[in-house]
């Protein structure tokens, strides 16, 4: 929170008990999120695998141990991810367009990202709202996780030859989630 740099940026951020800020660097933005080191070293864990299976989560980039921190305080590590262009949280979704339509959406893109999400083998111990960050992509709202601390990978899961489940669960995903046809002088960008 008292950083100064003219490498931080604003970007939209939901809620978060954590510190997050935003910096760019060459053209591309990166979020650095500040929690203890278990959770730290959870959440970079279990995103690097969702990476390596090509879920729908954010990049990890890194994490930074401060060595010089008690692991359990709040600043003893720092996640850092790569941002989700386009991407917004919820609460700006229901700003921007019409908040009975995006509730309906919001919770089939949520419960199609919980479908995923076990597909690949992960439990994800903090299903919320806040956790996921929204990207309108033609017709359809896509979910992307950003918060896995309380997730976890359970390799019993996870079995090869899924192929044809995330197939069709994509292909779901992208009809549930289809967004109504505007009305005038209402947009749902």
């Amino acid at each position: 929170a008292r950083w100064k740099s003219h490498f931080l940026v604003e970007r939209p951020a939901g809620i978060s008990r954590h510190q997050v800020r935003f910096v760019e660097l060459s053209g591309i933005t990166y979020a650095i999120k500040e929690l203890p080191l278990q959770p730290a070293r959870r959440d970079y864990e279990v995103l690097r695998l969702l990476e390596e299976r090509g879920a729908s989560a954010v990049r990890p980039i890194g994490l930074a141990i401060r060595a010089d921190r008690d692991p359990s305080v709040e600043a003893a590590a720092l996640l850092i991810t790569r941002f989700a262009d386009e991407a917004i949280p919820y609460r700006q979704v229901f700003a921007t367009s019409d908040p009975g339509v995006v509730r309906s959406r919001l919770v089939d893109a949520l419960a199609g990202l919980l479908v995923e999400l076990h597909l690949y083998g992960c439990f994800w111990g903090d299903c919320s709202l806040s956790n996921v960050l929204y990207r309108h992509d033609g017709a359809t709202l896509e979910t992307i996780l950003v918060d896995a601390e309380a997730a976890t990978i359970q390799p019993s899961l996870h079995r090869r030859g899924r192929t044809e489940d995330l197939r069709l669960l994509v292909q779901h995903r992208a009809r549930a989630v289809a967004a109504p046809a505007p009305t005038p002088g209402r947009s749902l960008a």
